[in-house]
């Protein structure tokens, strides 16, 4: 989405959010060496100075083979100040204005890493057409992942927004495929940054496996628009979308909710009321 925000999601699903670590969990399991990798930037003590413990990605092909630590990796930077523009002369034509908003980033330091499905498939090289690194502006070795939950270390001096402040929790995405969020401090786009509500008891983790899932999710159910009564089937039931959709329906007032998937126990859990297992039966 354009614009990002979790505080209204949170406020708006009030259901249990357990799925976030059941699904962290699940992508753990398959993918040993990112878990290692995670349990190394967590145990380590924080890097000093201009570097940092990143987990990197040396070229495509298998997780165990391809990734490993950096300890001494720069610690990404904010961009400087914009100088400002000055007034124009009498007698200068005036110019139309740049609507286009310079794009601002926060520096955090990173609580918790998700990692979805579309990151190990770039890991692996099968999205190679389009999500090379050099393709999207980075360089080998890259750091993986972007869904974040981080505490906000430094504000970037071209936003005015006024939205965040150092030293509060955030959780962030991204736009096209996720880089920087496996080491100790990320680079953060603002516009698609929200500050984790500190009400809500929701967990680093937690917060980090919600940031994109959970507002790809409103968007869907904002645009079917699903009201009581309705009869609805979720494909990909015990996924990041699938698990929140199936509670997002039944929180609509969804009469009956179907949900193909693989894992019916925790589909059930979350409130589906029929499980088609795709690898037992034909639907």
């Amino acid at each position: 989405p354009p614009s990002f925000h979790l505080d209204p999601f949170c406020m708006r699903l009030g259901l249990p959010l357990t799925h976030a670590a059941r699904l962290s969990a699940h992508v753990c399991t398959r993918h040993r060496a990112l878990v290692t990798t995670a349990f190394l930037l967590n145990t380590m003590s924080m890097a000093e100075g201009s570097t940092m413990r990143a987990a990197e990605v040396k070229a495509f092909g298998d997780i165990d083979q391809v990734i490993s630590i950096n300890a001494a990796r720069p610690v990404p930077t904010l961009a400087p100040a914009l100088a400002a523009v000055p007034n124009a002369d009498a007698g200068d034509k005036p110019k139309k204005k740049d609507k286009k908003k310079p794009q601002t980033h926060l520096l955090v330091k990173v609580l918790a890493c998700s990692l979805s499905p579309g990151d190990c498939r770039m890991i692996g090289g099968h999205k190679d057409l389009f999500c090379t690194p050099d393709k999207l502006g980075a360089s080998w070795p890259y750091v993986p992942g972007l869904d974040v939950c981080g505490e906000v270390v430094q504000l970037d001096p071209n936003d005015t927004s006024g939205r965040f402040k150092v030293g509060e929790k955030v959780v962030a995405t991204w736009d096209i495929v996720g880089m920087g969020g496996m080491a100790e401090y990320a680079l953060v786009r603002t516009d698609y940054a929200a500050p984790l509500p500190a009400d809500l008891g929701l967990s680093d983790t937690e917060g980090a496996a919600l940031a994109n899932s959970a507002s790809h999710a409103m968007n869907i159910m904002e645009k079917a628009g699903i009201v009581a009564g309705e009869r609805v089937m979720v494909i990909g039931g015990s996924g990041g979308l699938g698990t929140l959709l199936i509670q997002m329906c039944k929180s609509a007032g969804a009469s009956y909710v179907a949900a193909v998937s693989s894992d019916a126990p925790l589909c059930e859990s979350l409130g589906a009321d029929r499980v088609v297992d795709y690898n037992q039966e034909t639907w």
